[in-house]
C-alpha cells in the first residue's frame, strides 16, 4: 500500500530548514534568475547629463592669457597668467600688433630728411622687439577660471594699455550629479533585471569617453522609480587646459584635453609701406626702403630695415575642429533593457537561494537538499528527499 509521503510527513517537512533555491512565495531581489532568459527585444531611456558652468560654442568661455614677466597674478616659471572674454580678444592681439602706431606718422617732422631719420630710428630703437614674444600660451576654456582683481598687461617694457583680471588660481572644480536611468519600475523588486545580461548601462560624456556601467552598480544606488544617481566631479586647470573627471562611486577617472589651445603665427606687416608714409612718397630713401635698395644708407641703415623685417606679429586660431566638435556633442547617461520571458511561479517559483523553515513558504518549492528528520522508513525518506530536490508543491 502506497503512502502520500508529503501529506502523511508534512509537519516534518514544514519544519525543516533547508536552502531554497526557487519558492513561489518568497524571492530574492537581487538573483539572477536564470530559468528566465533575455529575449531578444530592447527598451531604451536616456536622461541628458546636465553640466554645470561649461558652454558650448566659442563666443563664451575664457582665454587664458600667460605673459613672460607678467606680475600681480598667479604666477608659474615666470610666466603671470591672466584672463579675458574670447569676444576681446582679438582686441588685445590688435594692440600688440599696432604697438607702434604714431611711429610712421611723419606729418610733423618738417621737410628735412636727417631729422626724420633720426626720429625714424630713434622710435625703431624704442620698439625693435616683438611684443607677441612675451605671450607664451593663449588657452581657450569652455568655462572661466576663478579671477582677481585687474591689473595693467605689460609686455616687456610695454605697457598695453589695457587692464585684464588676475588669474585667481588655475584649478576650477565642477561637482554635479549623473543620473543613469533604470526600469526599477518593473515590479515586485525584481533588482536581478536590472543587471546584465538584462539591462546594460553606459554613460556617454565627450570629451572624457565614454564609460561602460556595471549593473550592480547601478543597483546600488536606484532609487526604486526608474533612476540612479551617481555623484561626480571635474578638476581643471586653467593653464594646461587638462582636466579629469571622476566618479568616485564606480572608481572611474578620465582625463582630456579640455582647453583648445590657441596658436600665434607670423604674419606680414607692410613696414615698408609706412617708412614711405613717413618719409614721404618722393623721398629717395623712402623708396629706397621701400625696395630694399638702401644706396646709399649707412651700415646701420640696412640695420633699420633688417630690424623693421624682423617686427612681423600675428594671431591665428590653432586647429579647434576636434575639440569643439567634442565639446558640443551630447553628454548623457542610457539604459538598454532585454526583458525576461514570461515568468510562470506557480509552476517554476522565482529564485530565492536562502535558508528557510519550509512552513513559511507556500506553493511551489525546490531545495538544495532533501534530507530530514522524521519517523519514516529509509524508503519513504528518499520519496521525501526526491520531492523536495525536484520541486513539490506546499501548501
Amino acid at each position: 500500500m502506497s503512502v502520500d509521503v508529503l501529506g502523511t510527513y508534512k509537519p516534518y517537512i514544514g519544519d525543516s530548514r533547508k536552502y531554497v533555491l526557487r519558492s513561489a512565495s518568497e524571492w530574492g531581489e537581487y538573483v539572477m534568475d536564470t530559468m528566465y532568459p533575455a529575449q531578444a527585444i530592447t527598451f531604451h531611456k536616456s536622461i541628458d547629463i546636465e553640466q554645470p558652468d561649461f558652454f558650448k560654442d566659442f563666443g563664451q568661455g575664457a582665454v587664458v592669457i600667460g605673459i613672460v614677466g607678467q606680475g600681480n597674478t598667479f604666477n608659474v616659471n615666470g610666466a603671470g597668467y591672466l584672463a579675458v572674454a574670447p569676444s576681446a580678444l582679438q582686441t588685445i592681439i590688435q594692440r600688440c600688433f599696432n604697438a607702434m602706431d604714431g611711429v610712421w606718422d611723419g606729418s610733423s617732422l618738417g621737410a628735412d630728411i636727417g631729422e626724420a631719420l633720426a626720429i625714424f630710428g630713434e622710435k625703431i630703437a624704442q620698439s625693435v622687439y616683438n611684443p607677441i614674444q612675451y605671450i607664451n600660451s593663449v588657452m581657450w576654456l569652455p568655462y572661466y577660471p576663478p579671477v582677481g582683481s585687474f591689473t595693467n598687461v605689460w609686455l616687456g617694457k610695454l605697457n598695453l594699455g589695457v587692464a585684464l583680471q588676475s588669474l585667481a588660481s588655475p584649478i576650477t572644480r565642477f561637482t554635479f550629479n549623473i543620473r543613469i536611468p533604470t526600469f526599477s519600475n518593473l515590479g515586485r523588486d525584481r533588482y536581478w533585471q536590472l543587471s546584465e545580461p538584462y539591462s546594460h548601462y553606459k554613460v556617454v560624456f565627450p570629451p572624457f569617453g565614454t564609460f561602460v556601467i556595471p549593473g550592480p552598480e547601478v543597483i546600488r544606488y536606484d532609487d526604486g522609480a526608474g533612476v540612479s544617481t551617481l555623484p561626480a566631479e571635474i578638476v581643471a586647470d586653467a593653464i594646461s587646459g587638462q582636466a579629469t573627471l571622476s566618479i568616485p562611486t564606480l572608481g572611474i577617472c578620465a582625463s582630456c584635453q579640455l582647453g583648445i589651445p590657441l596658436e600665434l603665427a607670423g604674419n606680414s606687416i607692410d613696414f615698408a609701406g609706412a617708412a614711405t608714409s613717413l618719409l614721404g612718397a618722393g623721398s629717395s630713401v623712402a623708396a629706397g626702403i621701400a625696395t630694399n635698395n638702401l644706396g646709399g644708407l649707412t651700415e646701420a641703415g640696412s640695420g633699420i630695415l633688417n630690424a623693421i623685417s624682423a617686427m612681423n606679429p600675428a594671431a591665428t586660431p590653432g586647429s579647434i575642429g576636434g575639440g569643439m566638435a567634442a565639446l558640443n556633442s551630447k553628454r548623457y547617461a542610457c539604459c538598454i533593457h532585454y526583458p525576461s520571458t514570461l515568468e510562470a511561479p506557480e509552476e517554476k517559483g522565482y529564485a530565492l537561494c536562502e535558508e528557510r523553515l519550509l512552513g513559511s513558504l507556500s506553493g511551489y518549492i525546490l531545495c538544495a537538499d532533501g534530507d530530514i528528520s522524521a519517523p519514516a522508513t529509509d524508503a519513504e525518506l528518499a520519496q521525501i528527499a526526491a520531492f523536495l530536490t525536484g520541486g513539490f508543491f506546499y501548501e
